[in-house]
């Protein structure tokens, strides 16, 4: 029979690799918001994610789930501080709801990966974010588009680039298979899939960000003024006319 002690044990052992989860997911949080404006800093987004691995590692779906949700929040509530002068308490219903989309991603990838060998993880996180996302901005009636992870490398010229082939779902798509090859090179043990996984999670980035920097014309010079745009209240063409 299980004695009181052992129960005790149990929790404490439980609680603790819980709370280290939680706090790796958190630090993930505050990375991805560092890497947005106002803050912008844009190198920090190409490993934002890896702390969140290595939260799910060995996750079960439920605490997956669970884990995704504090997560999103986390990074939502971060990033959308601002919400809560607008729409007051509202704010954090919204916040919520936005997390579903994190909450779909982080089951699908992990319902999936069990069934697939782990050196495809990679290219099936990529995918999976970049559905989700999709169905996030494009696939329902409030249409969020904000937060894509390729906004981070709007001040990133040669990287920015890419934009023009492969859209910011193309960005998104290589800075999540960048942090999740990285975090697979770091926990696998096959030796002979690691550098076909590193070099294709890294050298894709590196490919773009030297066609990139190679397509910037040389006549290119120093930031001219600066340029802001202020969105009306109303949401009428007629407003921005005149």
């Amino acid at each position: 029979m299980i004695n009181n002690f052992e129960v005790a044990v149990w929790l404490q052992e439980n609680s603790e690799k819980m709370l280290g989860r939680l706090g790796l997911a958190i630090i993930s949080a505050v990375l991805l918001f560092l890497s947005f404006p106002p803050y912008a800093l844009d190198g920090l987004i190409w490993i934002a994610l890896l702390p969140f691995f290595f939260a799910l590692r060995g996750a079960s779906l439920r605490v997956a789930a669970g884990l995704a949700a504090c997560w999103a929040m986390a990074c939502y509530a971060l990033t959308l501080c601002w919400f809560l002068s607008i729409f007051s308490l509202a704010a954090v219903a919204l916040w919520a709801l936005l997390s579903v989309f994190s909450v779909g991603w982080v089951v699908t990838l992990v319902y999936v990966q069990r069934r697939l060998p782990r050196r495809w993880c990679p290219i099936l996180a990529a995918l999976c974010w970049v559905a989700w996302d999709y169905l996030r901005c494009e696939g329902w009636f409030l249409g969020f588009s904000w937060l894509q992870l390729g906004f981070t490398q709007a001040n990133c010229l040669p990287v920015l680039q890419a934009a023009s082939v492969i859209g910011v779902y193309g960005l998104t798509f290589i800075i999540v298979l960048v942090n999740a090859g990285l975090y697979y090179c770091l926990t696998s043990q096959d030796l002979q899939a690691r550098p076909l996984v590193l070099g294709i999670s890294l050298g894709l980035p590196v490919v773009f960000l030297i066609t990139g920097w190679l397509s910037i014309p040389d006549g290119y010079g120093p930031p001219g003024p600066m340029v802001a745009a202020v969105q009306a209240e109303e949401g009428t063409v007629e407003a921005y006319e005149g």
